[in-house]
């Protein structure tokens, strides 16, 4: 770039100097009336922080999720509805004068109400905290929002974590006491059961087994007394009768029969069994002859009997009643066997019923246990909570509008705008008014250019007709090289 260049751009900023001062002066105007024109917005601003539990959380836990975050984004939500946005006006009497709460109203406090996040320190001593923010025309208003926004949070937070702490011991202490219900049902259906079928229980099984075992072995000792007690009877018996015939010189066959049976059923039971055929059959054909012999040898006999024959009769008679005593209990006792398997299976599932509701149950107590520590815990505000770091103050100074900034870019546009329209003027501006303008025209390096002065405004208004023509001159060659005919 030459002299010449810089001396053409200086004049061309000469020439729109005043335009860009008028314009900047009338832009600056309109901007500090529309700086002062638009009214003072205050904001206050309160800080809440999330407090850490003063417990370590594995002695003493509590029983409310540690999600401060969610927390205050829910309860923002829940205070920016029409309704408690409504309630919040009306109580702090902020509806215009003589009217109500409108939609629009609401709306606009919705909008000027702001709830952001922001952190202390950094790494693992980062500090949770929250700001709190209203706009309004006044200070006091500003900050008398803010304020009761702030309060409004603290105090759901706290009524909100206590409520939920007190909800979830009483659900614990239901599903103990339920629990517990089911547990004493299960224990007297147990008990119940175990006290029907107490002579079928299997931990008796080998006890009774046992017994089985006794009662067989004392029915054959009561069967081998039996017969020898019978065996016995037998001979005092034929010897009363072989006296009696003695003194009568009388024998009959069915006398010699009876002891010869006699003798056999002896030799018989010192080899068998009581109840084997052949001493069942000695016995009945016993019977059968005793039955059959003369009345009166029978009276005759029967008045003679000694006393040793009646003390026999009569332990025959205990033998036949412990007989039948004891064969009652063994049928009783093999009944009970065959009764067992049953009542195990079914003490099994009452058991095992019993033992899930048992282990439900001491769970519920330990969680009943934690419950209520998270609910002292919440009670006595040991745990994670929303705190009160710095409460909203009146604001000495409008956050909005910047007047200066306004005023400034005022007329930096409006001279952004003057020079917008220069460089767009002359940039269309397609005259001759320097010489390199007439080589881009001309497409050539001229020899010479001669500037035109006119001599007075008329002809400085219209050049001459000569200097037009000369301006329009053709170019001609000469030698090789250009040359101007004027």
């Amino acid at each position: 770039m030459t002299a010449a260049d810089l001396r053409f751009y200086f004049s061309i900023s000469l020439r729109w100097l005043p335009v860009a001062l008028v314009a900047g002066c009338v832009t600056t105007a309109m901007g500090a009336f529309v700086a002062f024109a638009l009214p003072p917005v205050y904001t206050s601003v309160a800080t809440i922080v999330v407090e850490a539990p003063d417990l370590p959380s594995q002695l003493a836990r509590s029983t409310v999720p540690e999600n401060a975050i969610a927390q205050v984004q829910l309860l923002r939500e829940e205070l920016l509805t029409d309704t408690a946005l409504a309630a919040m006006a009306e109580a702090l009497d902020l509806q215009p004068r003589g009217g109500t709460v409108s939609d629009d109203f609401i709306e606009t406090m919705r909008r000027n109400t702001a709830l952001e996040q922001i952190h202390f320190g950094s790494g693992e001593q980062v500090i949770n905290a929250f700001t709190v923010s209203y706009s309004a025309p006044g200070p006091k208003v500003a900050a008398l929002v803010a304020n009761k926004f702030t309060s409004l949070i603290l105090a759901n937070d706290l009524d909100h974590r206590q409520r939920r702490a007190a909800a979830t011991l009483t659900f614990f202490r239901e599903d103990v006491a339920s629990l517990g219900s089911d547990l004493k049902a299960s224990e007297a259906a147990l008990l119940a059961f175990r006290n029907q079928n107490i002579s079928a229980l299997p931990e008796s099984l080998s006890f009774r087994r046992a017994q089985i075992a006794a009662g067989q072995a004392t029915l054959f000792a009561l069967q081998v007394e039996e017969a020898s007690a019978r065996l016995r009877r037998a001979e005092l018996v034929s010897s009363v009768r072989m006296r009696g015939q003695n003194e009568r010189g009388e024998t009959t066959l069915e006398s010699t029969m009876l002891g010869e049976l006699k003798t056999a059923l002896a030799a018989q039971l010192g080899m068998f069994k009581p109840d084997s055929p052949s001493v069942a059959s000695l016995q009945s054909r016993i019977k059968v002859l005793e039955s059959g012999m003369p009345a009166l040898t029978s009276n005759a006999v029967s008045g003679r009997l000694p006393s040793e024959i009646e003390e026999i009769d009569t332990r025959l008679a205990e033998i036949e009643s412990e007989t039948l005593a004891l064969a009652t209990t063994q049928a009783a006792l093999e009944a009970s066997l065959l009764a067992t398997p049953g009542n195990e299976t079914s003490l099994r599932t009452m058991e095992l019923e019993r033992d899930n509701i048992q282990s439900q149950y001491t769970a519920a107590v330990a969680r009943l246990a934690e419950a209520s520590t998270g609910e002292r815990v919440e009670t006595l505000l040991k745990g994670e909570r929303l705190v009160l770091f710095q409460e909203a103050l009146p604001p000495d100074y409008p956050k909005s509008p910047q007047r200066r900034l306004i005023v400034i870019a005022s007329a930096l546009a409006g001279l952004a705008l003057v020079v917008a329209l220069a460089v767009a003027r002359e940039m269309l501006n397609s005259s001759i008014r320097r010489p390199a303008d007439l080589q881009r025209r001309l497409s050539m390096q001229p020899l010479g250019v001669i500037p035109y002065f006119a001599a007075d405004q008329t002809a400085r208004r219209r050049p001459p007709r000569a200097v037009k023509s000369a301006f329009q001159a053709n170019v001609m060659p000469v030698d090789g090289r250009p040359s101007w005919t004027i």
